[in-house]
Formats: structure tokens, C-alpha cells, sequence
């Protein structure tokens, strides 16, 4: 497939950067060595008990990744951890909660549970930095997050971390590419969606849609151009008083992304993202104050949250290099079915060979005879599926998915799922719910342009389409 010659490959696809920290555990972590030939769940629409926050317009799954530095001397840094021999290494899951309003699932090969166990926490506290950030429900101490931009929609720009203005500047790229099928920006719609399903749950027997007219009303106030980011002075603002960002489209596997490169950054590049990062830092604050002291530009309020962003503990970098720091040469992460997988798998006995990692795409059929319709292997790849199987309420006896296209408002039943396999989480979190909302010739020629991009289309009838390259086995 061509390359395809558009702005996003600057954001998501050339540079890395470092990542924020914050590590939270609930409930109880398994963690074990296994031999599994199973590897994740990379199919589920939406794995998830959904209690509010990112997947009003998505469903999704996801993975991808390269081990930057691993195996060699990282730059002659001596925390390097040389790689082990496949004999001396195991693997061990681990899952953890309350981040993304879902569950994640890391696997990878390590020396010993010790180590395991300080890779994961880094992880997680990379994560739960996302988490935070990206959330449009909660507020946290220190924390200019989504939900900080949606409070001062038309009041006053708000100074945020790098990480925000980075996932807008990709989610508005993504809009392009897609021609408006992914759209940050139509929180308010999607707001009415989800207020009309949690009432359907609480009270199934008098279950409604939300009327067309309020929804075309909300749609007044869905121009992604209105999101205004000033790069220089570090902040966000919506122009549109009555605009809300939703981003759940795009929120898990980006962060996912993010995270992955970050702990499998060579220790070297660790130092100069983090001084990067600390530079950067200090401009937009420099800029903040300035704003808020008069010199923002003519009809723009003065900035609220003045040295704003990530204000807490949880400052980038805590967990950048973990994978090369600490001898990790393949793991497996699942956020919510959003799979991301780095490296290969190290052999089951001496001498063999490694193995890719297999990721089943579910059956939308939830009563099937089959749970996985297809294997995927992956090696430094994503998978994330979009499907309204899982996530949908009842009116007169209809269902009635939360995948909502943004010509409509409304969802439809063209497929059952639709899966994106590519290197990058981000780009293929965005894609699944993109090409869900697309006629099937229009999502096949946009997947087929798009160089290293690979799609799986599940119709209603059980049938699958896929692209050229798209590889999968049959589950045994």
C-alpha cells in the first residue's frame, strides 16, 4: 500500500516522547509466570463495564511498538540491563483498574517476578497520567485536564500539559484524514446519547431516543475548528461556549501508544525528552503568566490555571526507559481490548525459536458457537475493533449502539465490528471508529492508501471482508 503524505505523521509516527507517572492499583493483581498460547482479547467491542468517561464514540482495541535501545548499550549508560538468554527468562501477567474506566492487562518476559513487578508499576503510573489528563468526568488535584477545557468552554483558554495539546492536534489531523467521520469535538451530542442510555438502564421499560431536534441542536456545536490551540502559550480553548470534547475515540490508544514508547525509550533519549520536556515546561508557564497578565491577544480572555497542566507529582518521565532499564524484551498490553504488543514472544523450550504474539478478534455474535473468529499474530503492532455488540440499549425493540456518526447522529447497523491493524495504537484506535462510520467502499480505500494500515470488516450476516495485506488464522 502507498504512502499516504499527510500533517499527522508528525504527531503520532516520527517523534517519541517521554511520559508522565502516577501508579494506582485496585483490587487484587495476579501476577504469574504462564505459557499461555493465547495472548489477549483484541476484538472485544468496548471490553469494558462502562461507567462514564472515553468510549462514547468508540469501541476499541489496539497495539504497537519497538524495544528503542533494548539489547544494546543504550548509549553507554550504565542502568542499561543487558538482555538475558531466552532459558533464564518467564513470563508473567499482571491487571490492573481504574484507569480508562476498564481494565488493563500487561504481559511481558522477565528475569524474575521482581522485576516484573517494578516494570508494571512504571507502566501504570505512566498510564494512570493519561488516565487523568484525558478524562472528561473528573477533576484531580494539580490536574488542567479535558474536563478543565469542557468547565471553560467560551470563558477563557486553559493551560495544559503537552499531552493534551498533542492528542488534539492528532485528533484533529485524524478529522481531516477522515473527512469528519472521527470528531472530538461532538461531545454535546454524544452527551445526549449517553444521557438517554444510562436513563434506559436504570429504567429499561421506558427507554427512549434522544429527539432528533435536540440532537441537531447539540450538532450546532461540533466545529473542531473552534478548538483553538496555542502551542506557544501552552493552552486550550473552545471558542464555542457550548462545545464539550469527548474524547474516547481516540483517548486509549493513544495513551497506549504513548506509554509504550515511552518505557521501551533508549535511557539516553529518556534524559533528552525529559529536558525537552522540562524546557517546554518552563516556556508555556512563562507564556501563561504573560496571558494572564495582559498579553493575550485582543478578544481572547486571560488564561485560567495560570502555570497549569500536570501540576501534581506526576511529572513526565518516571517511567520512560523502563523496558530497556530493566531487561524487558517483549510485553503484551491490553487496555479495555485495546492490544499493543512490543517485541516477540521468547520460545516455550531451549532452542526453539521466539513466536509472535496471538490476539483474538471476538465474535460479535455473543451466543456463537465460536468466541475468537480469527488469531491474529502480531509483532510490534496494534489491533483496536470497533462493534456496537456489547455497548447498546433497547427502544422498541431496536438496539441502539453507542457508536454515533456525526452526519447523522445516529448509529447504524452496517457491520458488526470493524478491525485496524497498524504499528501505531493512536492511529488505529481513531481508524476503527472512522471506517465503522463509513460505507464499506469508502473505508476499503481509505485503509488500502494508508501505507502499513490493515482492516477486517465483520458483517451483519457473519461474513468477512478484508483488506490485501490483512493476515489472520483460524482459532484452533
Amino acid at each position: 500500500m502507498r504512502p499516504v503524505s499527510c500533517g499527522f505523521w508528525k504527531h503520532g509516527y516520527v517523534r517519541k516522547c517521554a511520559v508522565g507517572a502516577a501508579f494506582f492499583f485496585v483490587g487484587v493483581s495476579l501476577v504469574r509466570a504462564t505459557g499461555r498460547g493465547f495472548d489477549g482479547v483484541g476484538g472485544g467491542a468496548a471490553n469494558h463495564a462502562y461507567t462514564g468517561g472515553y468510549a462514547d464514540a468508540d469501541a476499541g482495541n489496539s497495539g504497537e511498538g519497538s524495544v528503542l535501545g533494548y539489547g544494546t548499550d543504550a548509549g553507554n549508560d550504565s542502568d542499561a540491563v543487558q538482555p538475558k538468554s531466552s532459558e533464564s527468562l518467564k513470563r508473567f501477567d499482571t491487571q490492573f483498574f481504574d484507569m480508562f474506566d476498564t481494565v488493563t492487562v500487561l504481559s511481558a518476559y522477565a528475569g524474575d517476578q521482581g522485576t516484573f513487578e517494578e516494570f508494571a508499576q512504571e507502566f501504570a503510573r505512566e498510564l494512570r497520567v493519561y488516565h487523568e489528563l484525558y478524562d472528561i468526568y473528573h477533576d484531580y488535584a494539580g490536574v488542567n485536564n479535558i474536563k478543565t477545557i469542557n468547565d471553560m468552554a467560551g470563558v477563557a483558554p486553559v493551560a495544559v500539559d503537552a499531552k493534551i495539546l498533542d492528542l488534539l492536534e492528532f485528533s484533529k489531523e485524524m478529522h481531516a484524514l477522515t473527512q469528519g467521520r472521527v470528531n472530538v469535538a461532538m461531545g454535546s451530542v454524544l452527551a445526549l446519547w449517553h444521557q438517554y442510555r444510562d436513563a434506559a438502564g436504570a429504567d429499561p421499560s421506558n427507554s427512549e431516543l434522544p429527539p432528533m431536534d435536540a440532537l441537531r441542536a447539540a450538532a450546532q456545536h461540533m466545529d473542531i475548528d473552534l478548538v483553538i490551540i496555542d502551542r506557544t502559550a501552552g493552552t486550550v480553548f473552545l471558542a464555542d461556549p457550548d462545545m464539550r470534547l469527548d474524547v474516547g475515540a481516540v483517548a486509549k490508544g493513544y495513551a497506549l501508544q504513548r506509554v509504550c514508547e515511552g518505557v521501551t525509550m533508549a535511557n539516553t533519549a529518556v534524559d533528552e525528552a525529559v529536558a525537552n520536556a522540562a524546557v517546554d515546561g518552563a516556556v508555556a508557564n512563562g507564556a501563561t503568566q504573560a496571558a494572564a497578565a495582559g498579553a493575550a491577544a485582543p478578544g481572547v480572555p486571560a488564561v485560567w490555571g495560570v502555570g497549569g497542566g500536570y501540576t501534581g507529582e506526576n511529572s513526565a518521565g518516571h517511567g520512560a526507559g523502563a523496558a530497556a532499564r530493566l531487561g524487558i524484551p517483549a510485553f503484551c498490553a491490553s487496555v479495555g481490548g485495546n492490544v499493543k504488543t512490543v517485541g516477540m514472544k521468547e520460545p516455550q523450550a531451549a532452542g526453539g525459536a521466539k513466536e509472535p504474539w496471538k490476539v483474538g478478534i471476538q465474535n460479535p455474535d455473543l451466543l456463537g458457537d465460536k468466541t475468537y473468529l480469527y488469531m491474529v499474530p502480531m509483532a510490534d503492532l496494534s489491533l483496536v475493533t470497533s462493534g456496537g455488540y456489547q455497548r447498546y440499549y433497547t427502544v422498541g425493540g431496536k438496539r441502539y449502539h453507542h457508536i454515533i456518526r456525526p452526519d447523522t447522529l445516529m448509529p447504524w447497523d452496517m457491520y458488526e465490528s470493524v478491525s485496524i491493524l497498524c504499528e501505531d495504537s493512536g492511529l488505529a484506535d481513531a481508524l476503527s471508529t472512522a471506517v465503522f462510520n463509513m460505507y464499506p467502499d469508502e473505508g476499503m480505500a481509505l485503509v488500502e492508501g494508508l501505507d502499513g494500515v490493515e482492516a477486517l470488516w465483520i458483517m451483519p450476516d457473519g461474513s468477512a471482508v478484508m483488506t490485501s495485506g490483512f493476515r489472520a488464522e483460524a482459532p484452533r
